[in-house]
């Protein structure tokens, strides 16, 4: 549920607009409505508007899943490895290598996140991708006072069934650094409690950060990358990483398999920005 302010008033905001035109239901909320979902909201919020079929994933068992999965399959996954390189040779990538050790392939993908332009750099490529910080405030509270997730803006409420509740996030241009601060998680406590005054009674149960790797129109680099030609990139997916990962791999798949993908690529290329695949100097 997306909550509106007093400057969204219109029942047909561009938001929801935006979501009859991609074909989603979306249905516009009155307060009456939006109780039955959220009984103790705040009453500053009197209308909303609900996708009946949005959903959840929780990161953590969606990457079990996808471990597991990919295992089975026969994939090989090597973890912690750090001092990550790629080795080129004129228009190809040799080996990766990390550590004294060495890999050969065919092919290759980068699909690091926001630590995807450090990778690349090291075969003379510049891609501008830097890192976000997102810090997130895990709260516990039994019973829940609402069912759905919400959004204000930016920032959402996520409930879990088992009592679980998810404030984020935060956006900080920090670099590398994956440390919370004291006045992000407070913004972050203040922000769920004024959309749900009853969370005040919530415990705080862990809090944590992620770098999501931006660009500078919010849109990901996907697609062979220009001047390389069995190098590929799916990177700069920024807040929606998880929810776009079964897209991208998908066709990051067709082109490796020089399959042509389902949808245009048209404007993700690695080179939409000036003088982005000239070597460093």
């Amino acid at each position: 549920m997306h909550l509106l302010s007093h400057s969204e008033d219109d029942p047909e905001c561009s938001e929801i607009s935006a979501w009859r035109r991609e074909g989603i239901r979306c249905e516009l909320a009155d307060r009456r409505e939006m109780e039955r979902h959220a009984p103790s909201l705040h009453p500053l919020f009197q209308r909303a508007y609900f996708l009946p079929d949005f959903a959840q994933i929780r990161n953590p068992r969606c990457l079990s899943a996808l471990t597991a999965a990919c295992r089975m399959q026969g994939v090989e996954i090597l973890e912690n490895v750090s001092g990550l390189q790629l080795v080129r040779q004129a228009d190809r990538i040799t080996e990766v290598s990390w550590q004294g050790n060495r890999l050969s392939a065919d092919r290759v993908c980068v699909t690091a996140g926001a630590w995807s332009a450090e990778l690349l750099e090291t075969v003379g490529l510049r891609i501008p991708l830097r890192p976000i910080r997102g810090q997130i405030v895990q709260l516990q509270m039994s019973p829940l006072p609402f069912r759905c997730v919400m959004l204000l803006g930016d920032r959402y409420l996520v409930p879990r069934p088992d009592g679980l509740v998810l404030a984020g996030s935060t956006e900080e241009d920090v670099g590398f650094d994956r440390r919370n601060t004291s006045a992000g998680v407070m913004d972050l406590i203040s922000m769920a409690m004024s959309i749900v005054p009853e969370l005040r009674s919530s415990h705080v149960l862990q809090t944590w950060a992620g770098l999501r790797p931006g660009t500078p129109d919010g849109l990901p680099f996907l697609g062979r990358v220009p001047e390389i030609s069995n190098l590929f990139v799916g990177a700069g997916h920024f807040r929606s990483g998880l929810q776009m990962s079964a897209g991208t791999g998908r066709i990051l798949a067709d082109l490796l398999r020089d399959r042509r993908p389902e949808v245009s690529l048209e404007g993700l290329g690695c080179d939409r920005f000036a003088g982005l695949s000239s070597p460093l100097p």
